[in-house]
């Protein structure tokens, strides 16, 4: 017993360094993985400051050398909206991530010290048996010492009546004094008694009839004394038989003791189990909160994208009225000048219409440059849903293992 709880003690000291080493890599890894998103998004962050870098030098040389293109300005503006809100989701869901990579880890550590807060008091109720069982050994070593004790008295005991008919007359002989008498009840011949080596004996001596009551007394009491002794061995048979049926007794209220505690520890795992999907379903919603809350931005992207394009259109519209206002002046200017100056105003009519029509071809090019770039963010938002898809897999097989480690 001693050498089977000594084994279980080492397994359980294997199976907790075992948690440790295992918590201590789990970490170590969510620490990495932690690193390579933080050095990824920086990297991403720089690519995206000298993009809005470039585009603003790039915006300041248009400005400089083509001041009159306002579509170009408001194109880069675009483009630099366009960064920073990328710049913002990208920091959005390293938020998300590192929120996540944290959680996953406190929540396994807090399993492993579950876990091992359930070992070390396992370790210490087999400690207790350890003490119990040591403490009987020894008691059971004293009272076999003692046993022995009683087997060799008991054995020289029984072998005196081995011994005892070398020391006494045979059997059916009496002693009187030193000598043995055979004291027959029968009637048989002189012949027959001469045969067995017999003599003729006349005891006359009162004190050898004295003496032969005396010992006949004397064996009487030694029968009455061994028939309490083996009445002293069987009262001592009957404690001992109930003192190892108090044993048993105390070993069955152990062991009930032992299935409570184990009823009662799985009754906290079960608990345990039972925290944990409740925080795995507030997890769930939260993440459904977040995507809510990411739609409604991107809605109130849209929006303001909306109310921009509203905003350009009413300012052609004035720059339209106001062009056609200093057109009809121009008009009322050539009409005095003469049928010369309606000449070349029909030309610059023509030249003005070449520039309408390449507005509307920059206003095409700027309308598919917005829908590559919502094709772009819907791109984006795909690989959002799959990253969080993959995200929520990952943590799906980690609480499975933690489940079946359980």
């Amino acid at each position: 017993m001693a050498d089977y709880v000594n084994k279980q003690m080492i397994e359980l000291k294997e199976v907790n360094q075992e948690y440790q080493n295992r918590a201590t890599r789990s970490v170590k890894t969510e620490i990495h993985l932690s690193v390579k998103m933080a050095e990824y998004v920086n990297k991403q962050v720089i690519e995206l400051n000298e993009v809005n870098e470039e585009n603003r030098n790039r915006l300041t040389r248009s400005v400089e050398t083509e001041t009159h293109l306002s579509d170009g300005r408001t194109r880069l503006y675009r483009l630099a909206s366009v960064c920073f809100g990328v710049l913002c989701v990208l920091q959005v869901t390293l938020n998300i991530s590192l929120r996540l990579a944290f959680a996953g880890s406190n929540e396994d550590r807090n399993q492993l010290e579950a876990c091992y807060n359930t070992l070390a008091t396992e370790r210490d109720m087999l400690s207790g048996m350890v003490s119990v069982l040591t403490y009987d050994k020894v008691i059971l070593q004293k009272r076999l010492s003692g046993c022995g004790t009683g087997r060799r008295v008991e054995g020289r005991y029984m072998a005196v009546p081995t011994r005892w008919p070398m020391l006494r007359c045979p059997k059916g002989w009496r002693m009187l004094g030193s000598s043995c008498y055979f004291l027959s009840t029968e009637m048989k011949t002189w012949q027959e008694c001469f045969e067995r080596g017999a003599d003729l004996v006349i005891i006359n001596s009162e004190e050898e009839k004295v003496r032969e009551r005396e010992r006949e007394r004397e064996r009487e009491r030694e029968r009455e004394r061994e028939r309490e002794r083996e009445r002293e061995r069987e009262r001592e048979r009957e404690r001992e038989r109930e003192r190892e049926r108090e044993r048993e007794r105390e070993r069955e209220r152990e062991r009930e003791r032992e299935r409570e505690r184990e009823r009662e520890r799985e009754r906290e795992r079960e608990r345990e189990r039972e925290r944990e999907r409740e925080r795995e379903r507030e997890r769930e919603r939260e993440r459904e909160r977040e995507r809510e809350r990411e739609r409604e931005r991107e809605r109130e992207r849209e929006r303001e994208r909306e109310r921009e394009r509203e905003r350009e259109r009413e300012r052609e519209w004035r720059d339209g009225e106001r062009e056609r206002e200093r057109e009809r002046e121009r008009e009322r200017e050539r009409w005095r000048d003469g049928e010369r100056e309606r000449e070349r105003e029909r030309e610059r009519e023509r030249e003005r219409q070449t520039e309408r029509e390449r507005e509307r071809e920059r206003e095409r090019e700027t309308e598919r440059e917005r829908e590559r770039e919502r094709e772009r963010e819907r791109q984006r938002e795909s690989e959002r849903e799959e990253s969080r898809a993959r995200e929520k897999a990952r943590e799906t097989r980690e609480e499975s293992e933690g489940e079946s480690k359980s």
